[in-house]
């Protein structure tokens, strides 16, 4: 059984490709991948993560975007319950523990008037597999050697709406959000 407080070394490397292609002078295309390679305990995990994103600028005040993404997480954190105390645990991927994957689409509209304000509103979905779900109610404190056992998998999905008014220019800067 593993030590809770013991060290576990890892790595990660990546790299990534993106083109920006302007089919005319309205619509683009940013295709782009992104790879990851996560070696820990001799173990190594690869992801090949394509990204895509498009633009369309309808006038010059609005413009449509879009975008898809792969994108893969190796290391995660568990939260322990117990106040004030620095127990929270870093887990990286391992056998019983597999890296998490998620896929991701945004829209979004954009309205840019001339002058200073900005007006935008944009969705998302987002579906995620391999997430560490619970640890059956356990608090992970140092004396627990068992975590691994203790850990589920699961599915998740998130989706929702975001707005935001931006003023950049004048004497007085900010912007307003809101997620829903």
């Amino acid at each position: 059984k593993k030590q809770v407080n013991h060290t576990i070394h890892a790595h990660e490397a990546t790299v990534y490709a993106e083109d920006e292609i302007s089919v005319n002078e309205r619509l683009t295309l940013y295709p782009g991948v992104r790879g990851s390679l996560f070696r820990v305990e001799n173990k190594n995990y690869f992801s090949l993560e394509p990204r895509f994103s498009t633009q369309y600028r309808w006038n010059d005040h609005w413009v449509v975007k879009a975008s898809y993404s792969v994108m893969s997480q190796y290391v995660r954190q568990l939260r322990s319950s117990m106040l004030n105390m620095p127990t929270d645990l870093w887990i990286p991927a391992n056998d019983k523990i597999k890296p998490m994957k998620s896929h991701q689409c945004v829209l979004g509209i954009y309205y840019h008037p001339r002058g200073q304000w900005h007006l935008s509103l944009e969705g998302f979905y987002k579906t995620s597999n391999n997430l560490v779900e619970d640890y059956n109610g356990l608090d992970i404190i140092p004396e627990y050697q068992n975590w691994e056992e203790n850990i589920h998998l699961g599915k998740g999905r998130t989706y929702g709406l975001e707005w935001m008014l931006q003023k950049t220019g004048g004497k007085t800067n900010g912007w307003m959000n809101y997620t829903l």
